[in-house]
């Protein structure tokens, strides 16, 4: 059985899934990390990949463009931001001048 995705469900997932209709399809635009943790997690979900990355990982910490953000941790963790598209200021792989403590 197909998943059913509502409109703005479906132009949340179009930039990450080649196809949202068939069962054949690509994840596109996420980095290894993410993939990794999407399919660890879904090995032990009964969602679909599509519902799951909808469900828990897409709207886990949307912060839209253009938000000033910060986070704080109280333990050790790894933080991964996904881009869509990818931010060319971070591609370069340094740090963004306008994060820089100066």
């Amino acid at each position: 059985m197909a998943d059913e995705f509502t409109p703005d469900e479906r132009a949340a997932l179009a930039p990450y899934f080649t196809n949202l209709d068939g069962p054949v399809f690509a994840l596109v635009n996420l980095p290894e990390v993410v993939k990794g943790a999407l399919f660890a997690r879904y090995s032990r979900s009964p969602k679909s990949l599509r519902r799951l990355f909808l469900d828990e990982f897409l709207t886990a910490g949307v912060i839209p463009g253009g938000v000033e953000h910060e986070a704080w941790f109280p333990e050790d963790t790894e933080v991964v931001d996904v881009f869509a598209p990818p931010r060319e200021d971070f591609l370069t792989g340094e740090t963004p001048a306008y994060m820089k403590k100066g």
